[in-house]
């Protein structure tokens, strides 16, 4: 499937010419994307809207969800250019509008803009990490029961529970030790 490099201010995106209809259902957009991620590291997609099949813009198939999906899942970001003046759906243009709120998934008229809507996107993902989560405080030792069980040979679990805290385990293993609570 032919598609060219195009670099914009440091940000590498992958734009997909139109043609014949390329992507006609999820496993062949995502074959596609991962193709591209795989032979060049870059994870932005300009497509044409005329390498989609016409399907993509029939709401009920579903075709759309789930290319959605599956380049949310894979950390894609996507700018579809085109003309979509010739839609009448009310659901199709709340998709659109819907999409074009967000920071993964673009619908735009002219390749230019979607260049320019996926180089603003911010970001490897587009989303915020989530907090870290740190483990709770650790009871002093002396309001620690201690239970000792034999798992196997080389490792052995103490189980140490306060009045507080609930159970605290830790593996003990030669090589170092592993705690979960």
């Amino acid at each position: 499937m032919p598609y060219e490099i195009v670099e914009r201010d440091g940000t590498r995106i992958a734009v997909i010419s139109g043609g014949a209809a390329q992507i006609r259902d999820a496993s062949s957009a995502l074959d596609l994307a991962m193709s591209i991620r795989y032979e060049t590291g870059i994870s932005r997609l300009a497509i044409d809207k005329e390498a989609l099949c016409g399907d993509f813009f029939v709401l009920s198939t579903g075709v759309a969800g789930e290319i959605l999906q599956k380049f949310i899942n894979y950390r894609f970001k996507a700018a579809i250019y085109g003309d979509y003046t010739g839609y009448t759906s009310k659901p199709l243009r709340d998709f659109i509008r819907e999409s074009n709120r967000g920071r993964d998934f673009f619908f735009v008229s002219t390749q230019e803009a979607a260049l320019q809507k996926l180089r603003d996107a911010g970001g490897r993902t587009g989303r915020p990490r989530p907090p870290r989560r740190h483990a709770p405080p650790l009871a002093p030792a002396a309001a620690l029961s201690h239970t000792l069980m034999v798992k196997r040979p080389d490792r052995r679990l103490v189980r140490m529970a306060g009045p507080d805290q609930g159970v605290i385990e830790q593996w003990h293993i030669p090589t170092g030790s592993c705690w979960r609570a």
